[in-house]
């Protein structure tokens, strides 16, 4: 009997891997752009231009919106609960997103990888199917 995760790896394509790589990455980007940003904002505080915080707290807002609905995505294209994924990590807000994309790219990982292929030690062994 094959478990769940090997029907969910044969249904996946090749173009829909991607996609779920891509996702990943934007995930991950979106939410590094949103550290950068108030690492900028904590390390210049002398902001003169009264109009730079609220630059900053745009770029903050659509990189939390962009986080949320790509780490949504990607746990929807996962069969996972959106929702779960989405509120555990904003509610445990600044490490939960960290642990959100590094679970992600775990379970990314899992998904992507070619049936009959399992990884030990560090190199790729092909399964004998008897």
């Amino acid at each position: 009997m094959e478990s769940r995760a090997q029907m969910d790896m044969e249904r996946l394509s090749r173009a829909s891997r991607q996609s779920l790589r891509r996702l990943l990455h934007v995930t991950t980007l979106s939410y590094a752009a949103v550290v950068a940003t108030f690492f900028f904002l904590a390390l210049a505080p002398s902001l003169t231009d009264p109009l730079k915080p609220f630059g900053a707290l745009a770029i903050v807002a659509v990189g939390m919106t962009a986080f949320c609905v790509s780490l949504g995505k990607l746990a929807t294209r996962l069969g996972r609960s959106w929702i779960v994924w989405v509120g555990l990590s904003l509610l445990t807000k600044p490490i939960g997103p960290i642990v959100a994309c590094v679970r992600m790219k775990i379970l990314v990982d899992r998904a992507t990888n070619k049936v009959g292929q399992t990884i030990t030690g560090g190199t790729r062994e092909t399964i004998q199917h008897s």
